[in-house]
């Protein structure tokens, strides 16, 4: 009998522990592309900024998103954002993340290279999205803007910065 209980105790446990991880995982990811999203990315920024890591920060934004989910639906928008991640993801070295910051906006963080260092990893991505390109969906193209922790040291002013970089690459 205590034998049955303890199993019962422990199987209920286990239960607990399991959805608390996956409400965990849901509540850090981007349920759409599977990326880490905007809070999980904005604490492990913290991180290395604590840890005085220098790292380069870019974002992204896919040009025309607007007119693919116009033209061609909301589910051609999906895909278009699934397959910018997958291929971001696949360009970028262990360590590195990329995250879904909104929309169709995304954050790219490059630990231990400076921005110009970057702009190589950058048109990597670039390249691998021109090549990803089939008849699934609409051809689209990516800008970036990109700084790095020589220029700025907190958040907000990495983001502005690489902000300001997005707008004049569009």
């Amino acid at each position: 009998a205590h034998m049955a209980t303890l199993a019962t105790q422990a199987g209920a446990r286990i239960g607990t522990v399991r959805a608390f991880e996956k409400t965990q995982h849901q509540a850090s990811t981007d349920s759409l592309t599977g990326l880490i999203n905007r809070r999980t990315l904005e604490v492990k920024i913290r991180e290395l900024l604590q840890a005085s890591t220098p790292f380069a920060l870019a974002v992204a934004d896919l040009d025309k998103f607007k007119s693919i989910n116009d033209t061609y639906g909301h589910e051609a928008g999906d895909r278009a954002l699934r397959l910018f991640s997958q291929t971001a993801g696949a360009a970028l070295r262990e360590g590195d993340l990329l995250a879904r910051w909104g929309g169709e906006e995304f954050t790219i963080i490059l630990p231990g290279i400076d921005r110009h260092q970057a702009v190589e990893v950058l048109d990597r991505i670039r390249h691998s999205l021109e090549a990803a390109h089939s008849g699934a969906h609409p051809r689209f193209t990516v800008s970036f803007g990109v700084t790095d922790t020589a220029i700025a040291v907190s958040i907000e002013q990495l983001l502005q910065i690489a902000d300001a970089g997005l707008y004049r690459s569009k």
